[in-house]
């Protein structure tokens, strides 16, 4: 399951190893801004910054190689694009336990 949350095969095709470390980072620090963010905007019900938080994750999520990460912020896009955060909302707690085990490997990675 571990290789779901973190598959960085493509990063490294299109970056060396000091960019990819760069890279890696950056997503982590995004995790750790972005997170509160997006649980702020689903628990007051703004659908737009929801989106807008989902969305900047999820390609950040896509760069690196965090799948699990990348599909469920894509699900949280697509319930928030019609206005509302109500179908969404559920989505954050499964998103926090997968970016938190993510960063675990993340960090791991890093050393």
């Amino acid at each position: 399951m571990a290789a779901q949350l973190f598959v960085p095969t493509r990063l490294f095709r299109l970056a060396d190893a000091d960019e990819v470390r760069r890279l890696i980072w950056m997503f982590n620090d995004d995790l750790i801004e972005r997170m509160p963010e997006l649980e702020r905007a689903l628990v007051t019900g703004n659908a737009g910054a929801a989106y807008d938080a989902a969305h900047f994750l999820k390609g950040g999520a896509a760069v690196v190689g965090a799948p699990r990460i990348a599909g469920l912020c894509a699900e949280i896009c697509d319930l928030t694009r019609g206005g509302s955060t109500a179908e969404a909302a559920p989505l954050y707690a499964p998103l926090a336990a997968t970016a938190a085990q993510t960063r675990g490997l993340l960090l791991t990675y890093l050393g």
